[in-house]
């Protein structure tokens, strides 16, 4: 999120709602990560301890957010809204595309 593309009241709450952020992963997690992206094996035994700690990314890192600060991050981005509220939480799912301009006016054309 271009928090600096938004006004300064907005630039606040952002910072003081996603400013509590904190990273979800240990230190372990993040060395199991490392070797595996390195090519390394992964026990199940080391899967499985670090599985809980994976899924817990998928939430919100941040302190709950008032709802005067959401009701302004709602008037100028839903996105924002939404990550106040619900973190990480999967709602939708993304792809690389060549020309996402092409890809919008072909779309377009199916409907």
């Amino acid at each position: 999120m271009h928090v600096d593309r938004f006004d300064a009241d907005f630039a606040n709450v952002a910072a003081r709602t996603f400013g509590t952020s904190r990273d979800p992963l240990n230190a372990d997690t993040m060395g199991l990560l490392e070797s595996y992206a390195q090519g390394g094996p992964v026990r199940f035994d080391q899967a499985a301890a670090a599985l809980p700690v994976l899924v817990s990314a998928f939430d919100r890192q941040h302190d709950p957010v008032t709802l005067d600060d959401y009701e302004l991050l709602l008037s100028r981005s839903h996105e924002a809204a939404w990550i106040a509220t619900e973190g990480n939480a999967f709602n939708h799912a993304t792809d690389r595309v060549a020309d996402v301009a092409a890809l919008a006016d072909r779309l377009k054309r199916e409907d």
